[in-house]
């Protein structure tokens, strides 16, 4: 395998990985409303300091309607999440996830999750980008920086094995279709067939998880470069050509 396909193939496993992740973070944030009333303290996000990072022991204004929560609160709620989610199999994750997207079925509404859409922009500083591809041609190349599963399918090869195609959108619209390994296709496919199943969290995956996955993937140190554009024939293609 040459160095560009095996980096190609690194991230790709990368996104999908984090992608699930962000779902997760984002629906197990969302769902709870009980702790907006938890008078407990929770400690605030860890704060770089020279020496590393140390944890505030201050407490938390307490939280008693979604009006009153900070930026804080959100993420020490996500730390919190992250520690318990490094604890679960990927088995015991997708089950996580579908009982959070069941909840939020039966908890929320289109509206209440637009208006938590608008809050996590400000609780997270992230930036607004497009949630679906583009109604028409976006001049440009497409900017794999800024590339998101929109959707997976799968089918079947003469081997009677499945082969699993992802749709990428970028922060403008614009599309790119790629191949995805056995392992990374399975589970991403998976994770978008309950996302479908479940129309309230697909609406959280596209208008709060897209934008956190970008903030992670923009601070993760760990990621590789920008993916090859070159890729084997069949394998990598805009879908608006």
């Amino acid at each position: 395998m040459s160095s560009a396909n095996a980096r190609r193939k690194f991230w790709l496993g990368w996104v999908s990985s984090i992608m699930f992740h962000g779902m997760l973070l984002a629906a197990l944030i969302v769902v709870p409303y009980r702790w907006y009333s938890t008078p407990q303290a929770e400690p605030v996000a860890l704060q770089t300091t020279g020496g590393g990072t140390k944890q505030s022991a201050r407490k938390l204004p307490k939280v008693t309607k979604p009006d009153d929560v900070q930026a804080e609160h959100v993420q020490a709620k996500m730390q919190d999440i992250q520690a318990q989610l490094e604890t679960l199999t990927a088995e015991e994750k997708l089950s996580k996830l579908d009982g959070a997207a069941k909840q939020l079925e039966r908890i929320s509404n289109e509206k209440s999750v637009a208006e938590l859409a608008a809050k996590f922009q400000t609780w997270l500083n992230t930036t607004p980008r497009a949630s679906k591809p583009a109604d028409g041609p976006v001049a440009g190349k497409f900017d794999s920086n800024s590339a998101q599963f929109h959707d997976v399918t799968r089918e079947k090869n003469e081997q009677g094995e499945f082969r699993y195609k992802a749709t990428l959108l970028d922060a403008q619209g614009r599309t790119q279709e790629v191949e995805l390994s056995q392992e990374d296709g399975e589970s991403t496919y998976r994770t978008m067939q309950l996302l479908k199943a479940n129309p309230l969290a697909e609406q959280v995956y596209r208008q709060i998880t897209i934008p956190l996955l970008d903030k992670l993937l923009r601070d993760s140190p760990s990621l590789p470069t920008t993916p090859p554009t070159q890729t084997p024939p069949g394998q990598l293609r805009s879908a608006q050509e």
